[in-house]
């Protein structure tokens, strides 16, 4: 089992007024480069900027963390969704919130909700790939009801089912609230031999029944869902791995995860985890990003008063 300890401490102190929280979560972010991701060959999920993304989807432990800190009632939950919340359930993922609280959260960190073309660009990576880890569908890779859990498991326990910059239960445990997507989808050109209504992309599962439709969406299906492709093609047209939903809906089987524009985070918070102490953390998390981030770091870095702890996130990308 991999060590929680940096996604722990973010419970703790990511939410504390003045805190220096990024030399605590800074572990807790993989690095996603800026790329393409052409989703069954038509459709684009490109990202245009590089991304820093929660590995693991937020715990109960962070979202309790941040209804202390915060002051207000804007994080509290129903009891009925807060029922089998304890110490023991501290790692797994916290569920039951609206779609404006989940956003209300990512904010309190310095983050924010990703849109459904990063969401699927995370899951799917540059080569638009059906399943997180790879082209075809693996046992036991995630917490979805064919395993037969029937109830959410701490985040990250499903490591053959990280994609490739180590993200973790991007299918199942609870699907994830994103950013409403655009009315519509069009895919790159004629398709040959796709359903006649291919222009469109639509969630696989739809919540509201045959006659609503919600503009909120939650991806990634959940601890209740059979596994399913991260994108299909199905009678209706393209398929994305999604839920529609009303965004004042509450369910056990959504929660969120966050991320940040990488440059504007890492630029904004450096020098908040620049202090000598933090300096072998710091190294480690750049050498786990690796040789992807290097160019970005090697521009922030050499940008004028650049904080010296982006000096020693580039070191460890290059593993000097």
């Amino acid at each position: 089992m991999r060590s929680y300890l940096g996604f722990l401490v973010l419970g703790i102190a990511s939410c504390a007024p003045g805190g220096a929280r990024e030399q605590l979560t800074l572990g807790r972010l993989a690095f996603v480069a800026a790329g393409p991701c052409q989703v069954s060959g038509v459709v684009d999920c490109r990202t245009r900027v590089a991304l820093l993304v929660d590995r693991f989807e937020v715990t109960r432990e962070a979202w309790l963390a941040a209804a202390r800190y915060s002051g207000s009632s804007e994080f509290d939950l129903p009891e009925i969704f807060m029922a089998d919340w304890s110490e023991a359930t501290g790692r797994w993922p916290a569920s039951g919130m609206q779609f404006e609280q989940a956003r209300a959260f990512a904010d309190r960190i310095g983050m924010r909700l990703p849109t459904v073309t990063e969401w699927m660009r995370i899951a799917a990576g540059t080569r638009g790939q059906g399943w997180p880890w790879g082209v075809v569908d693996q046992t036991s890779a995630a917490n979805t009801l064919g395993l037969g859990l029937r109830r959410p498991a701490p985040v990250g326990s499903f490591e053959n089912g990280d994609t490739n910059e180590g993200v973790s239960d991007m299918l199942g445990n609870v699907a994830e609230w994103v950013e409403p997507p655009r009315p519509v989808y069009t895919v790159w050109g004629p398709v040959v031999g796709a359903p006649a209504r291919s222009g469109a992309v639509v969630p696989s599962r739809a919540s509201g029944g045959t006659l609503a439709h919600f503009d909120h969406w939650a991806m990634g299906g959940s601890f209740n869902d059979h596994g399913q492709a991260l994108h299909f093609f199905g009678r209706d047209g393209m398929h994305f791995n999604a839920r529609d939903l009303d965004p004042r809906q509450r369910s056990n089987l959504v929660g969120l995860r966050c991320v940040a524009d990488a440059v504007d985070y890492l630029w904004d918070h450096a020098a908040e985890w620049s202090h000598a102490g933090a300096r072998g953390q710091v190294y480690a998390v750049g050498r786990g990003w690796g040789l992807p981030a290097v160019g970005l770091l090697e521009d922030l870095a050499g940008r004028a008063g650049a904080p010296v702890g982006l000096r020693w996130l580039l070191a460890g990308a290059r593993g000097e």
